[in-house]
This record gives structure tokens, sequence and C-alpha cells, in this order.
């Protein structure tokens, strides 16, 4: 079993934040059962709902974001890392994940439920773009910016409009904010490098 970690900057100093310790299998080993299932690679999993699935395609990544912990985890075929993030106002309902927080238009945090992320839509313009469109459109995108479709079954109260994206400025409208500033830092390289990197599209599961 493979368990990855690293440390972070966080509001008390460096923080260590940890990856599931069930989000891998070594990579010589199968899990028990697995060969019943066509003979899937170990690399063929991820995680979802706390618990190890086989992914669609090979190398699709897989999100989580916690709310009330502020953390987002990554998670491929080959390592996972958590970061902090925010969502939702600060001095408000930032990283609240209680019901009525969930609900406030432009206030409250990204509901829970799971979402989709098109690779496709990824805009990561650089930082000239990024300057451009956070001081001439008033935007605290950060250096990237990729649209979150919620599932059907998913309840978002009437809310719609949500990204996961990067931002100078803690907090966002309902939206997953990872910070970075303009030009990003390693955790949004990281978050870009494999929303283009996915073989299909990438699932977000927000959780409480």
């Amino acid at each position: 079993m493979i368990m990855a970690g690293f440390r972070i900057p966080g509001p008390t100093g460096m923080q260590p934040l940890s990856c599931p310790a069930d989000t891998f299998i070594d990579r010589n080993l199968f899990k028990p059962g697995v060969l019943s299932e066509g003979h899937v690679r170990p690399e063929h999993y991820g995680l979802e709902n706390g618990q190890l699935r086989v992914a669609r395609h090979a190398g699709t990544d897989s999100f989580t974001f916690q709310i009330s912990s502020g953390t987002l985890t990554v998670v491929s075929r080959h390592e996972c890392r958590t970061m902090r993030a925010t969502s939702g106002r600060p001095n408000s309902c930032m990283n609240k994940a209680d019901v009525l927080c969930q609900m406030l238009k432009s206030t409250g945090p990204l509901p829970v439920g799971v979402y989709f992320i098109y690779p496709h839509e990824l805009s990561a313009p650089g930082l000239i773009g990024s300057m451009y469109r956070t001081f001439r459109r008033f935007a605290d995108w950060g250096s990237f910016r990729v649209r979150l479709h919620p599932m059907r079954n998913t309840v978002t109260y009437g809310r719609d409009n949500f990204f996961l994206h990067g931002g100078i400025y803690q907090g966002s409208a309902g939206c997953i904010d990872i910070g970075g500033g303009l030009d990003g830092d390693s955790n949004t390289r990281y978050v870009i490098e494999h929303i283009r990197n996915s073989l299909g599209n990438i699932s977000v599961e927000v959780s409480p």
C-alpha cells in the first residue's frame, strides 16, 4: 500500500496533509478479486466516496473537495496530492458546509454533490492573460479556471456557474479556489497538468 503526503503553508504555518491510506494499490500487486473484473491493472483505480473504484479509463483523474476541512485531493493513476482550497465568501460562508450556506447564491460554498470537468474547457492563459481578466474584468480567477458541471442528482439550490480556479485572495462566490496568485504555484500547475493530461472527463466529488 502506498501513502502519499506533503507539507504546505496554511493558516497556522506548515501543516501535514495526507491522501487517504487506501487510495493506492501497490503497482506490483492486484487487489483481491480484481482478476475477475477483466484483468484490470492497479493504475485503473481511483477514489470515489472514500472507496477504491475501477476508473472508466486508465489515467482518468478524480478530484475530491471537502468543504469543512478546506482541502482538495487530486487522485491520479500514479499518485495523489492534497492541497488547501476555499469555497464561499470570506467572513460569511467560506468553507462552511451547513445547508443554509450552500443555498446562498454568490455567497455560500459549492453545494455537496458530484460534478464533472471537461478537460477541453480548461482556460490557463498565462501571466498576461491572467492579469488582463483580473484587472480589466475584475475576476479573481488566478492562473486558470475550468467549469464544474453538476450531475443530474446533485442539488444546487438553483445556483450555477461553478468553477475550479486559482486566485489571489481566499474565498469565492461558490467555486473551488486553490489560490496560487496570477502566475500560479506548484499546486495550480499540478492541477492544470492533470486536467490537460486526463484521458477522459474528471469527476469532482464535494463532501461536507
